[in-house]
């Protein structure tokens, strides 16, 4: 078959065919060919002349030279050889429809078409025989040779064929010499004979060197086996003509017609190593008929009795291998799969009844037995696989000969689940005897169906060598079974199946409680600071025994043993040691240990009752400060016990028991009714108390020390005392006091309330502190070990500050507002001096004069001043700025009348204004600050200033004309403004004017409009012009702030002007 691209013409069309050898060209069949050129199809024979075919066998490697000249039939119909592209010479777009399979090349193609023969055998010689086997093959070459565009071309392909190969199959056909059929894999066990057969297909009859091989898995399939009927396969066995063949035999099946027609059989070849069986045909396989040749061979193996995995898949691989003519390998596999059923046995060994109080676990253990409890144990082992498993021994291990715990073995059962197990069947072992056993073997025949269970019971009673935690492990174990009555172990002897079952003796029981206190003030477990407090440990030992019981108690930090402990037996059923006490510090901590020495039995009688005594300590909270704080709120001690004994396999047992520590504490406040007086003044005195702890408080105790130099002692007076509550007061002390037994817990304020008076001599700003004080106790009554707890507040009081207060008085300017001053206006600023009732010593005023101003004068009125007052003495500055001094040497005395409004002096000062650098009132107001203070032997007063603000005027002059232009002899009229735009008002305003003559003519001035309150003056010769204010009319000339003055006049331009 040949395709022409759509692009291309081709013409000379000639073919160059090769047979090679293995057949040979049908010279009684015409050859034909097909074209389809465009819309033609050009289709004939091809006539003599048109094709060769040349003698067989006589070309190049054996082969058949043939050749066709499609030009020469072409020509012959068409009168033309040219074959055209499907695109050539038209406007062709592709269509994908066009080019379904097989045209996709193009649109012209052809073929042509002749017919061979394959022959029975190779003409040449290969390697192998000559005769043609499956697998080998047979090919055709072929040239096109033609002409593009006048260009020869040659295009060359080939073809081919393969003789059809081998076909393999492998089957298990029976089972125990049952058949079988269905899917795949098939159940087989222990003992069962599997037969297997192989089936190799042939389709010509002819092949080289075939051989059959069957890997089969071990250990479940064995060549060599020789148990259970199998006999051994061995090398060159004769077939068995029984079907299916006994163990270890092999047969060939009726319908091998390799051996019914050609007679041939296979050697047999075994493999022990590779566990393998090789059929081999040691002669090449031909057929003269060909036909369709069967290989079928039959072989059974026993299933054996090697451990191995139960519901396995197990492939079984054959092979069969094959050569052609050309000796070339050819192999196949094929598989069946069988699942392996085999015997898998679990244990599980549990206890399932006691007469005591322990608890079976889910496991099957026992918890919190003790002594004298009988218990049972079961060993159940159950065959979870697929088949019978024989041969069945079980080992228990009881317990160590070096620690016997459990005796006396009764009540044991051997049995299936199923039913009965007649005793012939099983056997039984015990060491070294039934009273003290150490060790059970029980071994049972079998078989054990797959899902039932081998039972295996007894009973023991827990001797009283037990201690508390003892943990008693029975573990059994299966050492061995088999598959097949006296078969392989199945058991791995590294990791036997195996189970235990343990018997835990009971824990002890410690409790710690706290049995009673000695207040009765503090509930629960509250104690307070000094309080003794008794515990109580409850021990509860399981029935047995217990080497050196210790009970050692630690006691928190905070706390000290009193000496005093008690055990009580009563209803303790055992014996306990004589107690021995031992009291001891260790890292800063106190523990009491009680130890019982040697052993302490607890009978063994089931009774859990009577398997507890106590024992009581008594304890007491210390006056512990940094220990023992808890202060407002509750502190946590926990005080824990621990129990421990010889050969204990876990940590001491313990238990704690917290108690709270509770204290009394005391807040206290005090304050006066004004912390600021004067002389004389009555004060009330305010002291608060209160108990924020959570404990009681005993024995309180508030007092207060008065300040003798600040109050007048004779003046105290009681005001006010809570209920409950004594006042008392000493004057030679100046000591106030309350008394009483008690104050509850969180209790409210408790007030107390005193007057007393200032005296008369105190000295302004003189102060006192005052405190006053609190304390309680923890415990009522006096006791060496109760703890005191004191607060303290103090109060401060103090005589008034002499105060000052500085004020704008009054300035000379009329025309400035408030406190806004004028460069040279005069102010005046007022002090008032309060002096405090009482005295003052070298009372001393100092004014700060401020930058800018200069100190002018000053006035003093004591007029209204109710006391004595010093002549002043006055230093006074010079110049600019400065500080002006008043001191009132000695002491000012103000007289104790509670009349605040004659305490007073006043103080004027005046200053001036400067025409200074320092004082810039344009185009903002600024800030001057009058600054007065005051000292004294004893304080000062607190400043006090008033702020002034300098203002300043500011002058804008305006001169403009009427006209723009003019000519000569026209009149102009001139007029000046002066704006005022500074923040006061301007004074004495003069305003010039010079007129230029050689514009104007001078002589021809003409006043039009004058500011009122304003003369003027015009020199006609000079051309000056002035405007002053009129003395007679002063109001009229100032210029006050954002005010405009306006002045007019006319001058005529000079006829001669020069423009």
């Amino acid at each position: 078959t040949f395709y022409l691209s759509d692009y291309f013409n081709i013409s000379s069309l000639y073919f160059k065919d090769v047979l090679k050898d293995g057949q040979r060209i049908l010279r009684n069949m015409t050859p034909t060919f097909w074209v389809k050129n465009g819309s033609q199809i050009l289709s004939d024979s091809f006539q003599p002349g048109e094709y060769v075919y040349h003698a067989d066998h006589n070309y190049t490697g054996n082969s058949t030279l043939l050749e066709f000249n499609l030009t020469k039939a072409l020509l012959r119909i068409v009168g033309n050889d040219t074959l055209r592209g499907g695109l050539v010479g038209e406007n062709w777009t592709f269509n994908p429809n066009n080019f379904t399979e097989p045209f996709g090349r193009g649109r012209t193609w052809g073929y042509i078409e002749f017919y061979a023969l394959v022959e029975k055998e190779y003409n040449g010689t290969v390697p192998g025989d000559r005769i043609i086997d499956t697998k080998d093959s047979v090919k055709d070459n072929v040239e096109f040779i033609h002409e593009v565009d006048g260009y020869g071309r040659t295009t060359s392909a080939s073809a081919g064929l393969t003789v059809a190969p081998v076909r393999i199959e492998k089957h298990i056909t029976h089972i125990n010499g049952v058949p079988v059929s269905g899917p795949q894999p098939y159940q087989v066990k222990p003992g069962d004979n599997v037969t297997f057969e192989l089936i190799v297909i042939i389709p010509t009859g002819n092949t080289e060197h075939l051989i059959l091989k069957d890997y089969l898995p071990i250990p479940v399939f064995n060549v060599t086996y020789d148990k259970y009927g199998q006999t051994p396969f061995y090398d060159s066995q004769s077939n068995d003509t029984a079907v299916p063949p006994p163990p270890g035999h092999w047969s060939i099946a009726s319908d091998d017609t390799v051996y019914s027609l050609l007679g041939l059989a296979p050697t047999l070849l075994v493999d022990s190593q590779a566990n393998t069986l090789t059929f081999n045909y040691t002669k090449n396989i031909h057929y003269d008929n060909i036909t369709e040749l069967k290989v079928h061979i039959y072989y059974t193996l026993t299933f054996t009795d090697e451990p191995y995995g139960d519901l396995l898949d197990l492939a079984n691989l054959a092979r069969v291998q094959y050569q052609n003519s050309f000796q070339q390998i050819t192999i196949l596999h094929e598989k069946t799969v069988v699942r392996t059923n085999e015997p898998v046995l679990d244990i599980d060994k549990r206890v399932n009844w006691t007469n005591g109080y322990g608890n079976i676990t889910s496991d099957g253990n026992l918890e919190d037995a003790d002594a004298g409890d009988n218990v049972r144990f079961v060993i159940n082992i159950t065959n979870t696989g697929h088949s019978k498993a024989y041969n069945i021994s079980v080992t228990d291990e009881i317990q160590s000969p070096d620690n016997i715990y459990m005796e006396n073995l009764t009540n044991l059962t051997v049995k299936l689940c199923s039913g009965p197990i007649p005793a012939s069947r099983y056997r039984v072992s015990i060491g070294p005897n039934n009273s003290t056993p150490i060790w059970l073997n029980v071994t049972f025949d079998g078989p054990l169906p797959p899902g039932d269970c081998l039972i295996i019971a007894y009973n023991l009673t827990i001797n009283g060598n037990v201690t508390p935690y003892l943990r008693i492990n029975n573990t059994a174990t299966i050492v061995n079974y088999s598959s097949l009555p006296n078969g392989e172990n199945f058991v791995n002897p590294e990791s036997p199946p195996k189970d235990d079952a343990w018997v835990d003796i009971s824990a002890p029981q410690l409790e710690k409680t706290l049995k009673d206190t000695s207040e009765s003030f503090t509930p629960g477990n509250y104690l307070a600071i000094g309080e003794n407090a008794t515990f109580m440990f409850k021990v509860t030992l399981p029935e047995g025994r217990v080497d050196n019981l210790t009970l050692t108690d630690k006691l928190p930090k905070g706390l000290t043993y009193n000496g005093s402990y008690t055990i009580n037996v009563t209803g303790f059923g055992g014996e306990l040691p004589t107690p021995v006490l031992e009291n001891y510090s260790s890292g800063g901590v106190n523990y009491v240990k009680i130890k019982f020495p040697g052993w302490t039995n607890v009978t063994a009688d089931n009774d859990p009752d009577n398997n507890t005594f106590t024992v009581t300590l008594t304890f007491r909270v210390r006056n512990y400060f940094g220990v023992n704080e808890p202060k407002t709120g509750t502190q946590t001690k926990t005080d824990t016990v621990y129990m421990d004994f010889d050969s204990n396999p876990k940590q001491p047992l313990s238990s704690s028991y917290n108690v709270y520590l509770i204290e009394p504490m005391p807040k206290i406040i005090k304050s006066f009714s004004s912390s600021e007086v004067d002389a004389n003044d009555t004060v009330t005195v305010t002291i608060k108390i209160k108990n924020k702890g959570r404990a009681d408080a005993f024995e309180v105790y508030v007092w207060d020390y008065l300040d003798s130099l600040f109050f007048n002692l004779s003046t105290v007076s009681e005001l006010s005392t809570p209920s409950g509550f004594t006042y008392h007061y000493d004057q030679s002390r100046g000591l106030v006091w309350y008394t009483a037994d008690k104050v509850t817990n969180q209790s409210a304020w408790y007030v107390f309330k005193f007057t007393v008076r200032v005296r008369e001599d105190v000295n302004a700003s003189q102060s006192a502190s005052n405190t006053a004080y609190v304390n309680f106790t923890s415990l009522p009554g006096v006791r060496s070990y109760e703890r005191v707890r004191e607060k303290s507040y103090t109060a401060n009081i103090r005589v008034s500050d002499v105060k000052l207060t500085k004020s704008y008085y009054n300035s000379t300017n009329p025309y400035t507002e408030n406190k806004d001053l004028a460069i040279g206006e005069e102010v005046t600023f007022k002090i008032a001096v309060d002096v405090p009732e009482g005295k003052a010593a070298n009372l001393t005023i100092r004014d700060y004069i401020p930058p800018g101003f200069k100190y002018l004068a000053y006035q003093l009125d004591s007029s209204g001043f109710n006391g004595d007052l010093p002549a002043e003495q006055v230093q006074a500055p010079t110049g600019e700025g400065g500080i002006l001094n008043i001191t009132f040497p000695g002491w000012t005395n103000v007289t104790a009348d509670n009349d605040p409004s004659n305490d007073y002096i006043y103080i004027y000062v005046k200053m001036r204004v400067l025409n200074s650098t320092k004082n810039q009132g344009y185009p903002n107001k600024q800030t001057k600050t009058n600054k007065v203070d005051a000292v004294y032997e004893t304080g000062s007063a607190s400043p006090a200033t008033e702020d002034v603000y300098i203002v300043e005027p500011h002058l804008v002059v305006d001169k403009s004309f009427n006209v723009t232009v003019a000519d000569g002899g026209d009149w102009v009229k001139f007029i000046i403004k002066v704006s005022n735009t500074g923040l006061t008002s301007a004074f004495d305003l003069n305003l010039s004017d010079t007129i230029d003559g050689s514009v104007f003519t001078l002589s021809s001035y003409k006043p039009i409009s004058v500011q009122q309150g304003f003369f003027y003056s015009y020199n006609s010769a000079t051309g000056v012009l002035r405007f002053y204010p009129d003395p007679t009319k002063y109001e009229d000339t100032v210029l006050n702030a954002s005010d405009t003055f306006t002045f007019e006049f006319a001058l005529k331009v000079r006829e001669d002007v020069i423009g």
